[in-house]
């Protein structure tokens, strides 16, 4: 080839890295987005796992109660940080608990349901940032986490404990 045939090929293919190179770029930029909503939707179910593990260890410390059924919450309370927490023991546990999920989760409820010894701890939180949907999906009942739930984008979590 001559000098005139090759007039603008370096131009082309410039344009073709820089294209390719964009490409590259914006698939980096999703992958930073998708990494951002995955540490999200882990540190809350980080925060359930504690959560469910301090109303577990306060239900161990008052077992008396807890095997008598105190701490019961059969069904999903609406979210609140106003919960009471005065009465007995089980009365204040129940109330801090829920109001450390509403304050630490968002729209972050929870039920308690003992069975004999074995007691079951049901969190559930709007994770509709995070988009991260659990494999394992229990219907929860109140409007927050209703059985739409996993499609709204809330995450139910369960802890199972011995007390």
């Amino acid at each position: 080839m001559n000098a005139k045939q090759q007039r603008g090929a370096t131009l082309i293919e410039v344009l073709v890295a820089m294209v390719i190179l964009a490409i590259g770029l914006l698939g980096l930029a999703g992958l930073q987005s998708v990494s951002v909503q995955s540490n999200q939707g882990a540190y809350y179910r980080s925060q359930a796992t504690i959560l469910a593990n301090d109303m577990a260890d306060r239900m161990r410390a008052n077992r008396t109660a807890a095997l008598a059924g105190s701490y019961a919450l059969t069904t999903f309370p609406a979210p609140s940080t106003s919960n009471a927490i005065t009465g007995t023991p089980a009365q204040r546990d129940t109330g801090q608990w829920l109001n450390n999920l509403a304050a630490t989760l968002p729209q972050g409820t929870g039920t308690i349901v003992t069975s004999g010894k074995i007691v079951t701890l049901t969190i559930c939180w709007n994770d509709s940032r995070a988009r991260i949907k659990s494999t394992q999906y229990v219907a929860p009942q109140n409007d927050s986490c209703t059985s739409t739930a996993e499609n709204s984008g809330f995450e139910v979590f369960s802890y199972r404990t011995r007390l």
